[in-house]
């Protein structure tokens, strides 16, 4: 814009009248491009730790790949999760005991977030009451570390790993800035080159390598609105009820963050030993959970059309399908927080899926299931003759099936009037009902036409009566049988011509 502006005043005054309009023109439509273009208002804003709860807002928050907000119960005469029996930062996972009790207004906790970016940690809580000095704790567990109920004992787990990170920040006074001290896990007690380990616990918190940066900050200076998509009694924080941080990650050395988990408390006082009080936190939900899949059976005849199904996924992430020479069976399907389901997959074992969050290389793999081949039932159709007029009741089995073909209906009643001798095919076709697959089998009926005969004989009057295939003549004329069947069971006529000679 400025090159723009410089080239406009280069101009001779009488160019200058004459392209002016034109230039301010082009110039406007620039500004209202920049100022309401897309990337501009999808932007991510990195917390300023300038006590300002605004950056926390769900819009700019939710932009935000790896994030994690979680609401807290509070208020007078409301209980929720806090630490008890002297709970210490020191003590191992399952040594930090909880329970759902009362806590105290100023150390109770409403709202706690986190976010991880280019290598930044940043974290904001807040309380519900800004009487006395706060002392905060924020914990990033690098290996999921939570609270849990095991065998009616609620304690955390799982235990923490070497190099989970505390930051203490101590408000003592009541100042804005607070005094902020970075720790790390320490798994054996003997610290690394450079660190030390931290008197009074016992030999599980050492210090940080070389000078680590820690920006808190509370809302002294002034009076803000609550971040949308929290909760909290009033509509507005009073001064020292809101805080935010952060700490370099990567100078801490925590470079994988694919189990990580935050949890944010409150202490009793600055002391390393300080017992803690209440807390909020959860995971960040870097690597989805591994997808627990159902597989199928389809009909040998469909062999292609098979389904894989998980009852879950997680919102955001990727899932893709593989098969047992791992291929990439199809594309990835994007996590809805509902079920998801492959479909038309081919017969075979061995599939799993592949579970992708926010950072490529933090993966989960499901369970193997299979694509299955259910054999066609076995289906007999019986083959049948009828004659011309009449009809016949085909067979087969397993019973249930349809017939189809023409001159017969559905429940397999054959019609041969009006049919000329000959053959004829139909179809019988049968769908198992426990599997769904079908199968069929072909009969063929005969269609036999009726048959007649006539003989002819001569005799001498003086043979008169005279009895012929049970026909009794008493003088020359002609008898017709009829009732007779014929080799193929049909209707058959005879006759029979006599002539007397005198």
């Amino acid at each position: 814009m400025n090159t723009l502006l410089h080239a406009f005043e280069q101009k001779d005054e009488k160019s200058k009248l004459a392209d002016s309009w034109l230039w301010r023109q082009m110039l406007m439509l620039l500004m209202l491009f920049l100022a309401f273009s897309p990337g501009n208002s999808t932007a991510q804003t990195v917390p300023a730790i300038d006590g300002n709860p605004i950056d926390w807002n769900s819009a700019n928050f939710n932009l935000f790949a790896i994030k994690k907000y979680q609401g807290d119960a509070f208020g007078n005469g409301v209980v929720d999760n806090q630490f008890t029996e002297g709970s210490k930062d020191f003590f191992l996972a399952n040594q930090l005991v909880w329970s759902i009790s009362q806590t105290k207004a100023k150390n109770d906790i409403a709202n706690g977030a986190a976010i991880i970016k280019d290598g930044i940690l940043y974290f904001a809580g807040d309380r519900t009451s800004n009487n006395g000095d706060a002392q905060i704790g924020f914990w990033l567990y690098l290996n999921g570390t939570g609270p849990v109920t095991v065998s009616g004992n609620n304690i955390f787990s799982p235990p923490h790993v070497d190099g989970d990170v505390l930051v203490l920040a101590d408000f003592t006074g009541g100042g804005r800035d607070a005094t902020v001290t970075i720790l790390q896990w320490d798994e054996d007690g003997v610290a690394p080159a450079g660190q030390t380990i931290v008197p009074n616990t016992n030999g599980h918190l050492r210090t940080t390598i070389g000078i680590l940066t820690g920006t808190v900050a509370e809302n002294n200076d002034g009076q803000y609105a609550i971040p949308t998509g929290w909760t909290f009694g009033q509509a507005t924080y009073d001064y020292n009820m809101f805080f935010e941080g952060k700490v370099d990650l990567t100078a801490l050395g925590v470079l994988n963050l694919c189990n990580t988990s935050f949890l944010l408390e409150t202490r009793s006082s600055q002391s390393i030993t300080a017992s803690l009080d209440d807390f909020v936190g959860g995971g960040f939900s870097v690597t989805p959970p591994p997808l627990v899949l159902t597989g199928s059976a389809v009909c040998s005849a469909s062999p292609n059309s098979g389904t894989i199904t998980s009852s879950t996924s997680q919102l955001n992430a990727s899932y893709q399908l593989y098969n047992s020479s791992n291929v990439a069976v199809g594309p990835a399907q994007p996590g809805t927080g509902l079920a998801l389901t492959w479909n038309d997959v081919p017969v075979g074992n061995g599939y799993y899926v592949i579970g992708a969050g926010a950072l490529p290389n933090c993966t989960s793999t499901s369970n193997l299931v299979n694509v299955t081949s259910i054999p066609p039932p076995t289906v007999t159709a019986n083959d049948a003759s009828v004659c011309i007029g009449l009809t016949v009741q085909l067979t087969a089995s397993p019973a249930g099936g349809t017939w189809s073909g023409a001159n017969v209906n559905a429940s397999g009643l054959f019609n041969a009037a009006g049919l000329a001798a000959g053959t004829y095919n139909v179809t019988y076709s049968y769908t198992d009902p426990q599997t769904g697959c079908s199968n069929t089998d072909p009969a063929t009926v005969t269609v036999k036409a009726p048959t007649s005969s006539t003989q002819s004989r001569t005799i001498c009057s003086n043979q008169l009566p005279y009895t012929w295939d049970g026909q009794t003549f008493t003088a020359a004329g002609q008898k017709v049988k009829t009732g007779l069947l014929n080799q193929y069971g049909c209707d058959s006529t005879a006759t029979y011509n006599l002539t007397v000679n005198p």
